[in-house]
């Protein structure tokens, strides 16, 4: 039998284990770990005071999460190791594996991995914190095409743009994979493009997402665009934020940072664990072939039936996603950029769950090992809803 609770101690959530870790308690063992994955934990401390005996099934539950958790950055560390339980540790060589200490206080435990980033600051809103570095760095932005033919479904071959991807592009918009009118007309929908990396959810039927990778040597992809706004630059600001105790609207988040920083228009790119996504996808491609029999905009009641999936409740928890976006808290670049009301546009991939740190350093190798990594499973237009209970985010700044 295992008994699992937990307790503080030197401002230390540690998880006390009491009695046998085998075969059959062993599951539990991972089902708490799990939780506090979950929960956002990425350093797992565990008292092994109370031990008295561990199986190679128990000890295998260890070292499968202490892989699962390093991947992330993190680890797990045993505290207060039995003569007998060490004996265990040291024959199976897991003495080289994990980080075994007999007191909370000793210098190798009190440790921040974000302490030592220069130039990082925290800030916490409404119990979320947030650790920001900041550069100096400027972005180009552009808006291209023209917005009110999506919305009348009035495209036609002299309407869609040549483009290829560079380094340090992004975008979101209306795109299809290739420059061929005749072989990509029927293959447009909602696209992004994420450090020049290109995906696009076609809007067909039976429809899944494609993509095409820059690679590491960065090459140029050819894509077509009815409408697109985009942003080439570095990014000005790099944000971490946990909000794995409460958890975070996407419009909430980007209002909380616009605060932060003190600027009401940028252009980011996240990456984010999510709680619940509500998004929207075209069903058909908005050419004048398409247009709708009744000559109104696509988004009218009578016709939004027919051109949107539309989801009636919260989709994809757990999963994580990938987007670029702008975000717009005043009239003049609400008008430039098409947003109506609204005070962001962003479209994100999801992918299957990896246990990420979404430490504000990583943000850069993160976001790779998503893109190159991971498969994903759909593309949205995000709406009002959306979740997510930790992430990191990069903001662009446009030259003045």
């Amino acid at each position: 039998m295992l008994d699992i609770s937990e307790y503080y101690s030197e401002n230390e959530l540690v998880v006390r284990l009491s009695g046998r870790i085998d075969g059959i308690s062993s599951e539990e063992l991972n089902k708490h770990i799990s939780q506090l994955l979950d929960a956002g934990r990425r350093r797992i401390i565990l008292d092994f005071n109370e031990v008295n005996y561990v199986s190679s099934a128990g000890l295998r539950v260890l070292l499968i999460n202490q892989k699962k958790i390093s991947g992330a950055q993190g680890e797990i560390i045993i505290y207060q190791l039995s003569p007998q339980i060490y004996e265990v540790f040291k024959l199976s060589g897991f003495l080289k594996l994990f980080k075994v200490v007999e007191k909370l206080s000793e210098p190798d435990i009190v440790q921040s991995v974000e302490e030592s980033v220069q130039d990082l600051t925290e800030h916490e809103i409404d119990g979320i914190k947030y650790s920001i570095i900041k550069s100096n760095f400027k972005s180009t932005f552009e808006k291209l095409g023209e917005k009110s033919l999506l919305e009348l479904s009035s495209y036609e071959e002299k309407n869609h743009l040549k483009k290829i991807t560079r380094q340090s592009h992004y975008g979101f918009g209306t795109y299809a994979i290739g420059d061929d009118w005749s072989a990509i007309c029927d293959y447009f929908g909602e696209g992004m493009i994420i450090d020049g990396n290109l995906f696009v959810l076609p809007a067909a039927k039976r429809s899944a997402v494609d993509y095409m990778l820059a690679g590491s040597t960065k090459s140029n992809v050819s894509y077509s665009a009815l409408e697109s706004t985009e942003f080439t630059g570095e990014c000005a600001y790099k944000i971490s934020f946990d909000a794995s105790k409460s958890y975070i609207s996407i419009d909430e988040l980007l209002s909380s940072i616009s605060g932060i920083i003190k600027m009401d228009f940028f252009g980011f790119t996240i990456i984010g664990e999510s709680k619940g996504l509500m998004g929207i996808n075209l069903k058909k491609v908005p050419l004048s072939k398409n247009k709708p029999q009744n000559n109104l905009s696509i988004f009218d009641l009578s016709n939004f039936p027919d051109w949107f999936d539309y989801p009636v409740e919260e989709e994809y928890f757990n999963h994580l996603i990938a987007g670029t976006g702008i975000y717009a808290n005043n009239n003049q670049d609400r008008a430039r950029f098409d947003l109506g009301e609204k005070s962001s546009h962003l479209h994100y991939a999801v992918f299957e769950r990896k246990l990420l740190s979404f430490g504000v350093q990583n943000y850069n190798d993160e976001l790779q090992t998503i893109i190159n990594d991971l498969t994903p499973v759909k593309l949205m237009h995000n709406i009002k809803g959306s979740r997510l209970s930790m992430g990191s985010i990069a903001i662009y700044i446009p030259e003045v």
